[in-house]
């Protein structure tokens, strides 16, 4: 390949895609989607050229050092292509006023406490109608943004330092792990390179990267029989974002049903430790109903559900999303533990990757930064399919494209369309490692 054969031409490589992460990081707002159109395909086409030539020694340190310095620029420019990080901040300055932040709608004290609003924080924030649903370690991390007053950038510079730490620890358990399963280092610039994670990560602070910190680590610690230190992190994993959950029945299935239950015992037990802030002063009966919400009311780049919703509209006249997304939700509960119990999956990291996958293919919502968990596993494991998602779902950002907010089906269509062709491609060229038979089964515990 020449990239591995010429200097030159992978230095000019590396620097378009250092180049086009900064361009996407620092150039288009949310609705650019003709500037969008410049910057991903350019950045995911390096990425993949880059990680095809395999790089080790010299190379490979020089490309995590330049995944490191361009995480370091991208701590210096204030959020471009998400509002979530207004929420943030309001939720921080909460906490700062001494108030529970879960217990107050932005719309109902505003007013009462306008200070709270400075840098017109509330008419910029896509949900001051809902309480927030921001999980405690995500709202101490709020909560240190806002540590030295209301400057929006300071606030926004601090909570990027926060994910840049993040960042280092899942390189270095990621390392570790690779080690321990005796692959090869280079294997870690899928996650590392990829530019879904930075722009979405650090780039637009979404919390699924303090998430994986936690969860890395806490995998390495399963790993090596370290077993409640393990739980400890993946309490705070999930203190960070919930969908971590997800892979405790398959850790807990695999060890002694004895030590399972004083194992789960323990992360109970570290989980109302960390969940505790948000038992205090809570309304429940709306904070659950926020939360119903994001089930029986929001849709976004959803394709088997958008099938669903279409035949449910063609049946009965309206949408039937309050029984369609429930029932999709049971429906993963089911594949999940299945699988965790008959054991289709060689080790934790598969599991996830593949209840992940499952569990987005089947969600009536699907953001771009819902992909993290599943690049993430992709480090470990043979399958593609999250690498090659990466590469499609970045075009839903046509949707904030249009005067008003207008989501583009065809543009769905267009996305997992051409993912199913992939998944087809993968499984008949017998890449895809996700279900094993029997006797190829080892699990790593």
């Amino acid at each position: 390949m020449i990239l591995k054969e010429h200097t030159g031409a992978f230095a000019s490589v590396l620097l378009i895609w250092f180049v086009a992460i900064l361009f996407l990081q620092t150039v288009p707002a949310q609705a650019d989607f003709h500037l969008l159109t410049i910057g991903f395909p350019l950045a995911f086409a390096t990425y993949l050229l880059i990680i095809r030539t395999k790089p080790e020694g010299k190379k490979l340190h020089l490309l995590i050092f330049v995944g490191i310095g361009v995480r370091v620029a991208s701590v210096f420019w204030f959020p471009q292509l998400s509002d979530d990080i207004y929420r943030f901040i309001w939720d921080g300055r909460i906490t700062h006023h001494g108030m529970q932040p879960y217990a107050y709608l932005p719309i109902d004290i505003v007013n009462q406490l306008p200070s709270l609003a400075e840098g017109d924080i509330l008419s910029k924030m896509n949900s001051p109608e809902y309480y927030t649903v921001y999980p405690p370690v995500s709202q101490m991390v709020f909560y240190l943004s806002s540590w030295l007053g209301l400057n929006l950038g300071v606030s926004s510079i601090l909570m990027k330092i926060i994910f840049l730490i993040a960042e280092l620890t899942t390189l270095s358990f990621s390392l570790k792990i690779l080690s321990k399963q005796k692959q090869s280092p280079t294997l870690i610039l899928i996650y590392w390179l990829n530019p879904l994670i930075i722009i979405e990560g650090i780039g637009n602070l979404h919390f699924e990267i303090v998430m994986i910190a936690f969860l890395a680590a806490a995998i390495y610690y399963w790993t090596i029989e370290r077993h409640y230190r393990a739980m400890i992190l993946l309490a705070l994993s999930v203190g960070s974002k919930l969908l971590s959950l997800l892979i405790l029945p398959y850790l807990l299935w695999q060890i002694r049903w004895r030590k399972g239950i004083k194992v789960l015992a323990f992360f109970v037990l570290m989980s109302l430790l960390v969940f505790s802030p948000l038992l205090l002063g809570l309304n429940y009966t709306e904070f659950l109903s926020s939360i119903d919400l994001y089930f029986r009311k929001f849709e976004f780049n959803a394709g088997p559900y958008y099938v669903l919703r279409w035949l449910g509209f063609k049946a009965s006249g309206f949408n039937l999303i309050a029984y369609i997304g429930p029932l999709l939700g049971i429906s993963f509960i089911i594949i999940s533990m299945w699988i965790a119990i008959k054991e289709k999956c060689k080790d934790p990291i598969t599991y996830l990757y593949v209840i992940m996958i499952i569990y987005l293919l089947l969600a009536t919502t699907v953001h771009p930064w819902y992909l993290s968990i599943p690049l993430f596993c992709s480090v470990f494991i043979r399958s593609r399919v999250a690498v090659v998602w990466s590469c499609l779902i970045w075009l839903t950002y046509i949707n904030y494209s249009y005067v008003e907010y207008y989501e583009n089906l065809y543009i769905v269509a267009l996305e997992y369309i051409s993912l199913g062709v992939f998944i087809v491609y993968e499984k008949k060229n017998g890449s895809n490692s996700l279900i094993l038979d029997k006797d190829e089964r080892t699990i790593i515990s």
